[in-house]
């Protein structure tokens, strides 16, 4: 018992078939190269804003640095100021004078 007959022929439907798919095949890689072309480009920009946004919280972190150097400066000068306010309440009670040989000079007797 033959098997079935294999058709050979080519018909203009086959024709357009092997076209359409052969047509729809290079529309598909054409496009997508356009969406490999903007996904890179798109990986492009976000590298060069998240390269920005480095150099602006280096900028800060140098800020907040020198703001703590400030704070500690603040702190310094105010038990500086501390001191010599409890220096000048000292003085005022007669405390802390430092006599010579003939005792203080121009002393206020009131």
């Amino acid at each position: 018992m033959p098997g079935p007959a294999i058709d050979f022929t080519i018909t203009i439907g086959n024709i357009i078939e092997i076209v359409s798919i052969i047509g729809g095949g290079v529309l598909v890689l054409i496009t997508l190269r356009a969406d490999v072309g903007a996904l890179k480009t798109g990986a492009k920009a976000l590298s060069d804003d998240i390269d920005a946004m480095q150099a602006e919280l280096k900028k800060l972190s140098d800020v907040l640095i020198s703001l703590a150097d400030i704070r500690g400066e603040i702190r310094v000068l105010d038990s500086r100021i501390t001191g010599a306010e409890q220096d000048i309440r000292e003085l005022r009670h007669g405390d802390g004078f430092v006599q010579g040989r003939r005792g203080i000079d121009r002393e206020f007797t009131g």
